[in-house]
């Protein structure tokens, strides 16, 4: 049996398998791609962001070992834009916990549709099996009555 055979033996279930699986690679690139480019993977952002936090009011966003697209680099901006405005310590924690808040879920996009992919897959799996064995048994059938 050849591939295209194999292909068309598989039906609807396998082609939207496939589809599913075409569209989930594209997205985990994507996420990769732009996860690459914002610099998610380099933990020394985040040491760099730790060891200046105490000395948060010198900090220099010129700086060229900053990566100014950077989800920390970005709510750091903020955290600093907002702090001389001498405003209530719990409303600061509320507006930098909401800005935290809004730059999770711009990392979070696209993810959705993964997880939904991800908890739908196997079912249609399970469901072409359960077509295939339906036909099996009606071809076993047939071949009975002959």
């Amino acid at each position: 049996m050849n591939i295209p055979d194999w292909l068309m033996q598989g039906g609807w279930c396998l082609w939207l398998l496939i589809a599913l699986s075409v569209i989930s690679l594209s997205l985990i690139f994507y996420k990769l791609i732009s996860f690459s480019k914002l610099g998610i993977n380099l933990h020394s952002e985040y040491q760099f962001w730790l060891d200046t936090l105490p000395t948060v009011d010198k900090i220099s966003f010129s700086d060229r070992h900053i990566r100014s697209n950077h989800p920390a680099t970005r709510l750091m901006r903020f955290c600093v834009q907002i702090l001389p405005s001498g405003i209530d310590k719990q409303i600061l924690e509320d507006k930098v916990t909401l800005k935290a808040e809004q730059e999770v879920v711009q990392l979070k996009q696209g993810m959705r549709a993964l997880e939904v992919i991800s908890a739908l897959a196997p079912l249609i799996g399970l469901l072409g099996t359960v077509l295939g064995m339906i036909d099996a048994f009606h071809n076993l059938q047939q071949a009975g009555t002959k």
